[in-house]
């Protein structure tokens, strides 16, 4: 799988950054200590690119470690990724920013809706579609397909828009001929919506690609209504750092991945849904640090699985859904429950353990009403 700019933001953060701004002197009150530092010739790649730390003034300045911390000057780090640092000295803070992200200005949680968008173009191929995305606009896709390489891209990248929708007239099919690049990707955007669009890589094969169909980055207010993705791309829908994405009545089949994974995201609902007949390597669901609600969902016929159907944790309630037919890899070695992950709550689900090696569930709040065969 493809390494992402996400995973680079994650070591600004979860590395625990030291502060190693070039900060002056009594601008605060300060607590002196003494610290032994250990000096390894420490590397830092950013995006694949091994960069050459250096302070506000262009002094090189090496990263350490204390006690098993590793400290890395947030400066250096921040502008590689594109980010402007502030050190405010009166209120010993670090502030850091990016003007190129909408998340610079709101929090997703706090974005508000879009109304609904007042123009209104209607396209037949995927030329016309990439030219009339903009702001505020509602655009019907007449029926046929749409090859994103016809672009001399691969993938439909929407990024920094707000008010936009894509409404299928007929049997619409976006694909992208490269096992490498996600077929829509939408990010920095706000109130985006997909109906009736069908979407998935034109390469055919078992475990052939390694990006998704739908990709969502830094957005919020998304809907994907009665959409069709399916393989051989490795995840039907990613999420990173999203809120308020609404799924409805959409059916995610032969990904070879995962069928949704989920990363920092909140108010992330699936209704009426369906997860079926994926190859996937290692659960159709899968999450951290997530708030979502499945409502109606079927999740079945899916095989080649690692570590059961779902594996997510934090807040994540499944309330009427179907877990039947699913199946851990024989040859894996592996042991897996069908449903396992702290912060789960079921209520009303029918789950069948047939296919797994160590039952039902784990970790899971029964909530009442399931149906356990």
């Amino acid at each position: 799988m493809k390494k992402r700019n996400n995973a680079a933001i994650c070591l600004i953060f979860g590395v625990i950054i030291g502060l190693m701004l070039a900060i002056p002197s009594g601008s605060a009150a300060s607590t002196m200590k003494q610290l032994n530092a250990m000096y390894r010739d420490i590397k830092v790649i950013v995006n694949g690119i091994q960069i050459d730390p250096r302070d506000v003034i262009g002094d090189p300045v090496e990263p350490f470690i204390v006690d098993g911390t590793v400290y890395v000057p947030v400066r250096a780090i921040s502008e590689a990724l594109g980010m402007e640092v502030e050190w405010i000295g009166e209120e010993s803070t670090v502030n850091i920013t990016n003007p190129n992200n909408i998340w610079a200005n709101i929090k997703p949680e706090a974005a508000e809706t879009p109304p609904e968008p007042s123009n209104h173009v209607t396209v037949s191929n995927v030329e016309e579609l990439a030219a009339a995305i903009a702001d505020d606009t509602y655009i019907t896709l007449k029926e046929g397909v749409y090859d994103v390489a016809e672009l001399g891209e691969y993938t439909l990248f929407i990024s920094g828009v707000t008010g936009l929708t894509l409404e299928a007239d007929g049997e619409v099919e976006i694909v992208t001929p490269n096992r490498y690049s996600e077929v829509i990707q939408i990010a920095d955007c706000n109130g985006i919506t997909l109906k009736g669009i069908k979407a998935g890589h034109s390469v055919t094969g078992e475990y052939e690609c390694d990006s998704g169909v739908v990709y969502l980055d830094r957005s919020c207010n998304i809907v994907i209504e009665d959409c069709y993705l399916y393989g051989c791309g490795s995840v039907g829908i990613t999420m990173y750092n999203c809120a308020a994405v609404d799924v409805r009545d959409t059916i995610i089949t032969d990904c070879s991945l995962y069928g949704v994974y989920m990363w920092n995201c909140s108010g992330i609902e699936f209704t009426d849904c369906k997860l079926i007949d994926n190859r996937a390597y290692a659960n159709v669901i899968s999450g951290f640090n997530v708030s979502a609600v499945f409502t109606g969902c079927e999740i079945s016929g899916n095989r080649n699985l690692l570590w059961g159907a779902v594996d997510v944790g934090d807040d994540v309630l499944f309330d009427s859904c179907v877990f039947t037919d699913n199946a851990i890899d024989e040859d894996s070695g592996y042991y897996a429950h069908v449903i396992s992950g702290a912060g789960i709550s079921m209520k009303n689900c029918v789950i069948e353990e047939e296919g797994f090696n160590l039952g039902h569930w784990s970790g899971v709040t029964d909530l009442g009403g399931n149906e356990l065969r």
